[in-house]
């Protein structure tokens, strides 16, 4: 396994989008 810099740049990304964006949200049993 080699690490590139291509490898992390897409790290980078995924980590600003799974701390940017509400990935898990607690769901709304009434829908509201």
């Amino acid at each position: 396994f080699e690490w590139t810099p291509a490898c992390q740049s897409v790290f980078e990304d995924l980590k600003v989008s799974f701390t940017s964006t509400p990935i898990l949200k607690i769901t709304d049993p009434y829908g509201s």
